[in-house]
């Protein structure tokens, strides 16, 4: 016997404050702290650089914490890439095995 579950269910986490996660929180927090302390040490060189300077730095707090891709949050997407690019072969070699000649190879060495 088996039931069903809706998607909302399997995908459930628990929220914290106003609809975010630990996780969420913990990364927004981040990336509005970091871009705070970038406005502030760029302010002071020109006000143009400053803001690019901010998003740039609180775009990786936003991949860390809102990033999911098929169910994988943004640091085991970025392993499975690795791996998939990186660490397992690129070539794979297809033997096929023919069963037919294997069966009539045994029936001869009987």
């Amino acid at each position: 016997m088996q039931i069903k579950l809706p998607k909302e269910i399997m995908t459930y986490s628990e929220e914290i404050w106003q609809g975010f996660n630990l996780r969420e929180l913990a990364c927004l927090t981040g990336a509005i702290v970091s871009a705070v302390v970038t406005y502030f040490l760029t302010k002071l060189v020109s006000s143009g650089a400053s803001t690019f300077a901010c998003m740039a730095a609180a775009v990786p707090f936003g991949l860390l914490g809102f990033f999911k891709y098929n169910g994988l949050k943004f640091e085991q997407f970025v392993w499975q890439l690795i791996k998939t690019k990186f660490l397992m072969p690129k070539k794979r070699k297809y033997v096929s095995e023919n069963f037919h000649e294997t069966i009539l190879d045994m029936e001869d060495e009987k």
